[in-house]
């Protein structure tokens, strides 16, 4: 609602002035009031706007006119002491009752329009007709043309003019018209809009094209701030409803941090959005109305589709996308990020040499993309290479064939049209055996293969004896993952996947609850999920089917234990003599053998020599120390030689 001064409104607030001055000049000299006419306010100035939006009747813009000139005018606000014999200069009920012959009582009535919206301060005291009356200022302001918010609304509200129309997937833009048609000629109160889904920021662009659809204000209120004391949530009910009408204003209500085990301030928000007359768009991740009197629409906003994720990136690389059509497939893939995103990605990739374009957009998708897990789960580094991995051929054969998948989603999903399938698509692993085997460095080598960053999981801390909250726990972490550009390894997979059992009681179904969860996330997973157990045989047959590959990791023996060996020392490393054949027969997987060969190349730094059979000798009896062997001089019998 505009409410910018005219000229002629200008004229208007002098000619309510001049009868102000008149009538009150008049009693201060004890004359008959002149019989004077109303000044008729202008269409769309402020107090017309004010009378017609508020419902006020003549008198009461009377009085409230009056209240102004008794700021704006000093000999007003001193004939109004005068004429109620009260210091305070401004007027009181008594001042208006004799300045207006329609004036009377009804003041004090609660659904007096002045007292409900909160457009004049007045506080009752022992005599109520000598109570001062001022202006609200925000009704101030808005009377002066002045466009700032209710300054009592801060700490609560944060209110912001029309937004741009951004540019929306055309999927979340049928979620918008949606909205629209729902609001299109509906009686007040509108119907409240339930807008649920893990995309926040996509959700926050629905609600900026409404808003710029509707021409209207938008208004934000984290449901973490509602006031739980029941006198400040009415005060906070009445300035916004009385704000949202002043400046035509929708209110967003964000949800998205909001936990629901606060039930108090959950039921506050359900009561207080049942009598709040305003329109409100809430933003959740999961539904937290429920229909009750006032309609109710639930609306769900999926992460923007492949096609759409391609299309913008086409559209703002331009004449940059030639020779990147893969890349792009891959970004689109991998990567579910808002268009603003998008933008500055590509905005950031214009100035570099056509040939490192696409390391420049992979590298701000990943950047941009982690501080969603980042405190979720622990991102691990990725250093090793398919050559690093040493393993029996069928082993390999199998990681070959996940690398492969990974390579192709986008064709085989997107160009082919499985996606049509919906779940089932999601790309999931196990890695069994011992520890030190290799199940990490593995998806180290797939993580790092692709450009991908690995988090690791650690599954034992996932897991809550509080039923609902291990779910909660997963779902942000996939919610965090699927923006992009994440290999998930779950760690000590046995804390979980072990306890499914037949439904005895109510703590087994918690349990196959929990897992059925994390199957039915991982089969959606649009990335590589890893689970690592020591104990394959904790998880059962029906949860393995779930599953795409199977990795089984052996102890090695004495030949696959040579050649890790011949591989763990970097080329960078000086060694002299060693004898890897020999090596060989110490019965160590390749976890153990890495430190071996760690703390060796530290022992012959610290004496300026290269690595020799005498650091290996010191660092294995130091690692046999921690493992609770000993060292036998069978194993190093030829060591020497």
């Amino acid at each position: 609602m505009s409410a910018i001064p005219t000229p002629s409104s200008t004229a208007y607030i002098d000619a309510v002035l001049h009868r102000l001055q008149t009538l009150c000049n008049a009693l201060c000299d004890g004359e008959p009031l002149p019989p004077l006419a109303r000044p008729l306010p202008p269409e769309q100035s402020p107090a017309a706007q004010l009378q017609a939006t508020f419902g006020l009747s003549e008198v009461e813009l009377d009085i409230l006119l009056l209240c102004l000139g008794a700021t704006l005018d000093p000999q007003i606000a001193q004939a109004c002491s005068t004429i109620s014999g009260q210091p305070q200069l401004c007027p009181t009920l008594a001042t208006a009752t004799a300045l207006f012959e329609d004036a009377d009582w009804s003041l004090y009535s609660s659904a007096n329009p002045l007292l409900t919206w909160r457009l004049v301060e007045f506080a009752a005291e022992f005599n109520p007709a000598h109570t001062p009356l001022r202006l609200d200022p925000r009704i101030l302001s808005f009377l002066l043309g002045q466009t700032a918010p209710d300054p009592k609304l801060q700490g609560w509200v944060r209110l912001a003019p029309v937004p741009p129309a951004p540019d929306l997937p055309p999927s979340h833009q049928q979620l918008t018209n949606q909205i629209l048609a729902a609001w299109s000629d509906a009686p007040s109160p509108l119907p409240l809009v339930q807008l649920t889904g893990p995309d926040a920021s996509g959700q926050t662009a629905v609600v900026a094209a409404v808003s710029a659809e509707l021409n209207w204000a938008l208004g934000q209120l984290a449901v973490v701030n509602l006031p739980l004391n029941p006198a400040d949530l009415a005060q906070l009910q009445t300035r916004w409803e009385r704000e949202a009408l002043l400046s035509r204003a929708i209110l967003l209500l964000d949800a998205t941090g909001f936990e629901q085990q606060d039930t108090e301030r959950l039921a506050k928000l359900r009561q207080w959005l049942e009598t709040l007359q305003s329109p409100v768009i809430l933003i959740a991740r999961d539904r937290l109305l429920r229909q009750q009197h006032r309609p109710l629409l639930n609306v769900e906003l999926a992460p923007p589709t492949f096609a759409e994720q391609r299309h913008l990136w086409q559209e703002h690389l331009g004449s940059n996308a030639a020779g990147l059509e893969d890349a792009i497939d891959q970004l689109a893939q991998r990567f579910s990020l808002p268009p603003t995103a998008i933008q500055t990605a590509c905005a950031l990739a214009q100035p570099a040499e056509p040939a490192a374009r696409s390391k420049v957009l992979w590298d701000y998708c990943r950047t941009t993309a982690r501080p969603q897990l980042d405190d979720l789960a622990e991102r691990h580094p990725c250093r090793a290479t398919w050559d690093d991995l040493v393993l029996p051929d069928r082993q390999r054969q199998i990681l070959l064939k996940i690398a492969d998948q990974l390579r192709h989603q986008a064709q085989v999903y997107h160009k082919w049209g499985f996606a049509r399938l919906g779940r089932g698509l999601g790309l999931s692993a196990v890695f069994h055996g011992p520890s030190g085997t290799g199940k990490t460095m593995t998806a180290e080598v797939l993580a790092g293969a692709f450009g991908l960053d690995l988090y690791r999981v650690d599954l034992a801390a996932v897991v809550s004896k509080y039923i609902g909250e291990t779910e909660k726990n997963l779902r942000r972490i996939f919610d965090a993952a699927a923006t992009g550009g994440v290999v998930l390894l779950f760690d000590e997979a046995d804390a979980l996947f072990g306890k499914r059992t037949e439904a005895r009681d109510s703590r087994d179904r918690h349990a196959n609850q929990e897992v059925s969860y994390l199957l039915q996330r991982m089969e959606t997973y649009p990335g590589l999920a890893i689970l690592t157990t020591n104990f394959f045989n904790a998880i059962d047959e029906a949860f393995l089917r779930r599953i795409r590959y199977v990795v089984k990791y052996a102890y090695p023996d004495a030949p696959h234990r040579e050649e890790i060996w011949r591989r763990v020392f970097p080329s960078q490393t000086p060694t002299h003599d060693l004898r890897y054949d020999c090596l060989g027969i110490l019965d160590l997987p390749g976890g153990n053998i890495r430190n071996i060969a760690l703390n060796a190349a530290f022992a012959a730094a610290a004496e300026h020599n290269p690595v020799t059979m005498h650091y290996i000798q010191q660092a294995t009896q130091l690692e046999y120390v921690k493992l609770g062997r000993s060292l036998t001089k069978k194993e190093t019998k030829y060591w020497f030689d």
